[in-house]
């Protein structure tokens, strides 16, 4: 009988290391699973920051093209609208005028383009998330054709901004 309860003791006991050997493996597989769960949100979340820089960068360039155009075509405006309002006063010769019009058409067209750009940069994005979407891999930004040419979209609103303004510079200068 004391051999029985020695086994049963004896039994018990590895039953009761066996218990905790498998509550510990547990516990360390939980953290094992909490540190690569910490870690892949933490690489998530640095990736996350880089797109959003990237999209920031990418607002802030093409809001920018689209307002100094803006700006200039209405500067250029407000001072033909002064300059008829005064009426006698002396009205800038032909070819001021002319470049003027020149400048504030190049303008329009810089914020046409900055428009253009914001499109294009839409359907690019979209682009890509909708086969990040349907392949289940991750985002990654293409080389199609709606990027590059959103790119040269944006230098052509530059392009025509810079113009624009020597063109106004011109016109005032030799009036």
């Amino acid at each position: 009988m004391m051999n029985e309860n020695s086994e049963q003791e004896q039994v018990l006991r590895r039953l009761e290391d066996h218990k905790h050997a498998l509550a510990k493996a547990l516990e360390d597989h939980k953290a094992q699973l909490s540190q690569s769960l910490e870690k892949r949100q933490f690489e998530s979340e640095k990736l996350l920051a880089v797109w959003r820089a990237v999209f920031d960068f990418g607002q802030i360039t093409l809001r920018t093209v689209i307002v100094a155009n803006g700006a200039g075509a209405i500067a250029i405006l407000a001072y033909l609208g002064n300059v008829a309002k005064n009426g006698p006063s002396p009205i800038p010769n032909s070819a001021a005028m002319h470049y003027l019009g020149a400048a504030a058409g190049l303008f329009a067209l810089g914020v046409a383009a900055g428009f253009v750009a914001a499109i294009l940069a839409y359907l690019s994005q979209y682009h890509v998330v909708r086969v990040a979407h349907e392949t289940g891999q991750k985002a990654i930004p293409g080389t199609r054709w709606e990027r590059q040419a959103a790119l040269i979209s944006v230098f052509v609103g530059l392009g025509t901004f810079l113009t624009g303004v020597c063109l106004a510079i011109w016109a005032y200068v030799f009036s």
